[in-house]
């Protein structure tokens, strides 16, 4: 029988309008930093850029299933979000299969990434990934802002109801709307941006969240967040935490 799971009961509305008021730098930014930023987003602003986010690697240290003498295999899978300002969602790698009995609308503005479950998966052991590994994101044009979570995962049922979780957890924050009040704006450091941050930032938590509420262990997650201004951080972002070890690798070119 395949395990319930219930959503985190939150006041999204005041929660975001919190986190915004804590995070939007904008009441204590310099002045000289804030010109700074609206010139480099004038410079920038009819450009396009075509980015690729990737992971190529990726040595688990732990997968969490420790035994008295040694660490047994386990199964393990890496999902990511990643949201931009185009309001346009997509599902790649492996995350069809995920989606294929949930009502998924192509509306959702969220880029899903999932792989498929590797199995007898030890300690200190690399995830047999092919050619440029995992694709997290694009090709696409971000449009301005990049927000990009990843968790790997040790699988106890949770992935085959992940689909579900992500789309309830996603409906329960209303994203689309947040996201389409983001794009309307004219500079990235308008406080609709940092909303929009916030919100992703709660989704994420709520799914990992949901997850471990299945039992699945969280081996390790990380968070990559760019803007425009600065090339969307391209190029190889090594990771290196007590329960991965790997590298990301951001591709920008200049359409």
């Amino acid at each position: 029988m395949a395990r319930k799971f219930e959503l985190i009961d939150v006041d999204s509305s005041s929660i975001l309008k919190a986190m915004a008021r804590r995070d939007d730098p904008g009441s204590t930014m310099p002045k000289e930093v804030k010109d700074a930023l609206a010139g480099a987003e004038r410079r920038v602003r009819n450009k396009k850029f075509i980015t690729t986010v990737s992971l190529p690697r990726v040595t688990i240290l732990d997968n969490q299933e420790s035994g008295f003498f040694s660490d047994s295999a386990a199964s393990v899978y890496v999902v990511s979000l990643a949201l931009d300002l185009t309001g346009q969602g997509a599902a790649l790698e492996a995350s069809s299969e995920i989606f294929e009995r949930v009502a998924r609308t192509a509306s959702m503005p969220l880029i899903v990434s999932a792989t498929p479950l590797f199995n007898n998966v030890y300690d200190n052991t690399s995830l047999p990934l092919l050619g440029k590994g995992i694709t997290l994101y694009g090709p696409k044009d971000p449009k301005g802002l990049l927000e990009l979570h990843v968790a790997i995962m040790e699988d106890d049922g949770g992935y085959r109801d992940l689909g579900k979780i992500v789309e309830e957890a996603a409906k329960k924050l209303d994203l689309p709307a947040i996201v389409e009040g983001a794009i309307n704006v004219a500079s990235l450091s308008n406080p609709a941006i940092f909303i929009a941050r916030n919100t992703f930032k709660l989704l994420f938590h709520t799914v990992v969240t949901l997850l471990e509420n299945n039992h699945d262990d969280i081996i390790q997650d990380f968070h990559f967040s760019s803007l425009v201004h600065q090339q969307y951080l391209q190029g190889v972002h090594p990771f290196d935490y007590r329960g991965a070890r790997g590298f990301i690798e951001i591709d920008v070119q200049e359409k």
